[in-house]
C-alpha cells in the first residue's frame, strides 16, 4: 500500500532535493515502487524517457502496473509535465 500520494511524493522528493517542484517535474516522475526496502515510501524517482521508465516498470514497479503496456508510454501520461 501506497504511503502517500504521488503528488505528495513528488513534492517531497523535489524540497528534499532543494529543487522546485517544476524542475523536479521537468526530468522525473514518481513512479510506484514495488522493493520491498522497509524504509521505501511506495514511490520511486525515475528519469523521464521510455528507457528509465521500462527499466523501473520492469524491474521496480510493483503488479499489476508492470508493464501495463508493451511498447511506448507517451500514451499514459508519464511523459506529460504537470504543472
Amino acid at each position: 500500500m501506497l504511503k502517500m500520494t504521488q503528488d505528495e511524493f513528488e513534492r517531497v522528493f523535489a524540497e528534499r532535493s532543494k529543487m522546485t517542484l517544476e524542475e523536479y517535474r521537468a526530468h522525473w516522475i514518481g513512479l510506484p515502487c514495488g522493493c520491498a526496502d522497509e524504509s521505501c515510501e511506495g514511490w520511486a524517482s525515475v528519469r523521464r524517457g521510455p528507457d528509465a521508465i521500462n527499466e523501473h516498470l520492469d524491474f521496480y514497479a510493483p503488479d499489476p502496473p508492470r508493464r501495463m503496456v508493451v511498447g511506448k508510454f507517451e500514451n499514459l501520461g508519464f511523459f506529460e509535465k504537470k504543472s
